[in-house]
């Protein structure tokens, strides 16, 4: 394609041999920075605030609206304080709760759980070594890269702001800056009591201090976070209004209850009581959390935190599970669609419940468990009880769970394992389930149309479009079905009434005309979003990479470039502004973004190879060549490689004097 901004791209400084670099940092930046599909929709420049409630589809399964007045979205939140006034006794049993526990200030850990010794902690993985340490004020985690003879040669470091996780299983750690939130790379795993590499950093594209953590990743560990719009990791700050799960959470906001301040024997309408909801509306006090799928997708018009207690989560969320889901693969927060999936819950006929089994205020303490989750199976099962002799029972301490909830290791979070909420026959039944069945071809189904047996949705073709793309962008396809699969996600997306008015839906359009090749379509629709809104980070970052992709240098340039303004911290975004500006033949703006880059990411190798020929062409063959020694630090197998590199790079780019 001719590029459009040619007029310093054919200087000399811009040798060939930079193409395959530029295209190969491209891809890799489209890999690991485009965030498009996010499941909270934020109302744009010319959707006021006030407005947002215009574009809601109204709902076919609630046939009327709640007898709860703190349902609607003007009612306040208060906090958690101002309900230990008068619930003192359930808010401090609460607080010994995972959920009340789900996350905390970093430095507020207990110093044994997880142990960090005075000394410090540290591992080695991949190459770095990673070391935890503990001062009076502050909890640091560091990254550190050294040489063949034990030589530093790159470190990163930042002190902690928040561990997110009750300890139950293990805790991640978040970094703010200015209110952008990234998860540590270190992550402590307390059924092995051990510090490792967090998920999501377990892979070969290791993001190093890098990985961003959006509204959806806090959703579930934090009571609540107001994103900054437009933006994908960034929040208002201060970032938490509330920290662990709170009160109002399962029971809605809590002003108008605390405005009467009065206790009444009949039920009290100012505060959501979850014990008096209708079964699906009881459990989606639960959902909200603990049913993941494979995607959730935020309804037309939502944002993750509008979702109030009282009100069907379908409202709010669509949640989809794939047609022929092996329930052998093991995930974490999939208690939902296990228990959806179990032979108890269908023969209760959906009366069996979360709280059947779990009082959300209590938990009980390890020595009483085996007797306390027994007895709720006796609730059910006590004339119908274990086939198994009793020699076989006291050898398992007449413990239910062992046979029928037994833990299993988690497929996507290492060294842990969870409660197997399908309830099997016995310990050992493997066979393999569908969470969600239904009519049709797609590999998804939304779990609320058929596990529940909701009525369809007006919006639910959109809602499905949105999770097809997010799908296959996700990768594990064969590209025949992955291209059926995107195909078949546009003519659903087409239909959308909304147009665009709905970000997220023109954003999964966007990946999936890119996915399918078609890139002048995807430029068309992307450049209507970041035109209505120009701080729409998802929609600049897909502009560079389309920009680059099609050698459109001098607009990815402008794109990349707002990218950095939008989001500072992200190193792809600093890498992908010097590659499009080398380029465009602007070596000092490519050698200064790829510094950047290399301080928030020392690993990053292409930033390494293109801040030597930066410095090349800027004439500082001194810094070249120290670049040129630490990039066969990190590789010395490959030392001769990269030296006849160098010289063919200082023949090329080194000025002519």
């Amino acid at each position: 394609m001719t590029d459009r901004n040619a007029g310093a791209a054919g200087r000399s400084t811009q040798p060939r041999f930079v193409a395959a670099l530029l295209v190969v940092g491209s891809m890799a930046v489209i890999g690991m920075g485009l965030l498009w599909l996010q499941q909270s929709v934020r109302p744009t420049p010319e959707q006021p605030q006030t407005d947002r409630q215009a574009l809601l589809i109204p709902a076919t399964d609630a046939s009327e609206p709640s007898p709860y007045r703190n349902t609607a979205l003007d009612v306040a939140y208060v906090g958690d304080a101002a309900c230990v006034v008068c619930h003192r006794e359930i808010s401090e049993s609460y607080s010994r709760h995972p959920m009340g526990r789900s996350m905390n200030l970093a430095i507020d850990q207990p110093t044994d759980t997880p142990e960090i010794p005075s000394t410090g902690a540290s591992f080695d993985a991949q190459g770095f070594t990673y070391r935890v340490e503990r001062a009076d004020d502050q909890v640091r985690h560091s990254e550190t890269r050294y040489d063949g003879v034990g030589k530093k040669i790159a470190e990163v470091g930042h002190e902690v702001a928040y561990a997110l996780g009750s300890g139950t299983r293990g805790i991640a750690y978040l970094i703010e800056r200015d209110g952008f939130l990234v998860q540590s790379p270190i992550s402590w795993f307390a059924q092995e009591r051990r510090w490792d590499l967090a998920p999501g950093y377990q892979v070969a594209e290791n993001p190093h201090f890098g990985r961003p953590v959006d509204a959806a990743c806090l959703f579930c560990h934090a009571n609540q976070a107001k994103p900054v719009g437009g933006r994908v990791n960034q929040f208002e700050t201060p970032v938490f209004r509330g920290l662990s799960i709170g009160c109002e959470r399962c029971h809605g906001p809590g002003e108008l209850h605390v405005d009467a301040h009065q206790r009444v024997s009949d039920t009290d309408f100012t505060i959501v009581n979850p014990a008096r909801l209708d079964p699906p509306l009881r459990e989606a006090v639960c959902q909200q959390c603990h049913m993941m799928g494979v995607s959730r997708i935020a309804r037309a018009g939502r944002e993750l935190f509008d979702f109030r207690p009282g009100l069907p989560l379908s409202d709010y969320l669509a949640i989809f599970a794939a047609r022929d889901q092996d329930t052998q693969r093991f995930v974490a927060v999939g208690h939902g669609e296990q228990m959806l999936n179990s032979a108890c819950y269908k023969e209760s006929k959906g009366s069996l419940s979360c709280t059947s089994c779990h009082d959300p205020h209590s938990r009980p303490e390890p020595s009483e468990q085996v007797s306390f989750y027994r007895q709720r199976c006796l609730n059910c099962h006590e004339t119908r009880g274990c086939s198994e002799s009793s020699k076989v029972r006291a050898a398992h301490a007449d413990n239910c769970l062992s046979c029928h909830m037994p833990k299993r290791e988690l497929s996507n979070i290492p060294h842990t394992a969870a409660t197997d909420h399908r309830i099997p026959r016995r310990a050992t039944d493997q066979e393999s389930r569908t969470v969600a069945t239904g009519s049709g071809s797609d590999p998804l189904v939304e779990i609320f149309a058929s596990a529940l047996g909701r009525l369809d949705r007006g919006d639910s073709q959109r809602d499905l479009g949105v999770a097809l793309v997010s799908l296959v962008r996700g990768g594990g396809q064969s590209p025949a079905i992955a291209r059926e699969t995107v195909g078949r996600a546009l003519g659903l997306l087409s239909r959308n009434p909304l147009g665009l008015e709905d970000s997220p839906s023109i954003a999964a359009q966007v990946e999936a005309h890119r996915l399918l090749g078609q890139l002048d379509e995807a430029v068309r629709l992307n450049d209507s979003q970041w035109r209505r809104d120009p701080d729409d980070e998802s929609a600049r970052v897909m502009a560079g990479s389309l920009a680059s992709i099609q050698e459109r240098w001098g607009d990815a340039r402008t794109h990349w470039g707002q990218a950095v303004r939008l989001s500072p911290y992200r190193a792809e975004y600093h890498l992908a502004f010097a590659e499009s500006s080398a380029r465009a033949g602007d070596w000092p703006a490519a050698r200064t973004a790829t510094a950047a880059a290399l301080r928030l990411n020392p690993a990053l190798r292409t930033a390494r190879s293109l801040f030597v020929q930066a410095c090349l062409a800027t004439g500082d063959e001194v810094e070249a060549r120290a670049a040129l020694e630490l990039i066969i630090a990190f590789a010395p197998a490959g030392e001769q490689i990269w030296e006849n590199w160098y010289v063919q790079q200082s023949r090329l780019l080194l000025p002519r004097r």
